[in-house]
């Protein structure tokens, strides 16, 4: 799961984790910049946490020019 995640970090252009948890906050999220950091790192954490890391990276890819699309391989692997 980590190098899903890893991967989509990646493909949504690599934003800091600080850019991704101020509006993660504002949406009432407790996940904090430290917290998305961990993740990435391959902390253990809650299933919680990576549903805001990927609700966060979703939304952020909407406001980035190109666009993010499925990745057709994804379902081979």
């Amino acid at each position: 799961m980590l190098d899903n995640l890893k991967r989509l970090h990646a493909l949504v252009g690599s934003p800091s984790p600080a850019t991704l948890a101020r509006p993660a906050q504002t949406e009432g999220s407790a996940t904090s910049r430290s917290t998305f950091g961990n993740l990435l790192n391959g902390r253990p954490t809650r299933l919680e946490t990576v549903e805001a890391f990927v609700q966060a990276r979703t939304r952020h890819a909407r406001t980035r020019r190109p666009s993010i699309t499925p990745d057709p391989m994804a379902d081979r692997r």
